[in-house]
């Protein structure tokens, strides 16, 4: 079974992200896993997940209230699980809710590689197509150990 994190601000398109992981949680039916941790995902379950999917959203470059880029506070959870993913080797899906790329020159020096991960775009017009473009990209499609066993 895979197990597929996702990684969101609380405060950013919060109906998206909730949609987004129902849908997908439907279409994959018992194959996956999917736990949705805002407040920032622990390594050990990190490591554990086959993919992680860091849902962008209209907030997800926000401004701390303090001042300065949340992105660049490493105490942000967002960061935080972007990074300990891609030390771990795991597999980051930028998840893009109907919003533009985020530029390369507005990510924090450690996130610039996010710049360059195939991402997938949801808009809420065409929101099941690109909702099965995702589930395909993630293996919806694939059969599971079980049932490549059962052939034979």
């Amino acid at each position: 079974m895979q197990k597929i994190i996702f990684s969101h601000r609380p405060a950013d398109e919060k109906f998206g992200a909730g949609l987004l992981r129902s849908t997908l949680s439907e279409r994959f039916g018992g194959a996956a896993e999917f736990t949705a941790n805002p407040e920032g995902t622990p390594r050990a379950e990190i490591a554990e997940a086959s993919a992680v999917l860091l849902v962008i959203g209209r907030h997800w470059l926000d401004d701390a209230p303090e001042g300065g880029l949340l992105l660049a506070d490493p105490a942000d959870p967002v960061r935080a699980t972007a990074l300990t993913a891609r030390d771990l080797g795991k597999r980051i899906v930028p998840v893009r809710l109907a919003v533009p790329p985020v530029p390369v020159d507005l990510l924090p020096e450690q996130l610039k590689f996010l710049a360059s991960l195939p991402d997938v775009e949801v808009k809420s017009r065409q929101a099941p197509m690109d909702v099965e473009e995702l589930a395909h990209l993630l293996g919806a499609d694939d059969p599971s150990p079980e049932e490549e066993g059962a052939d034979g």
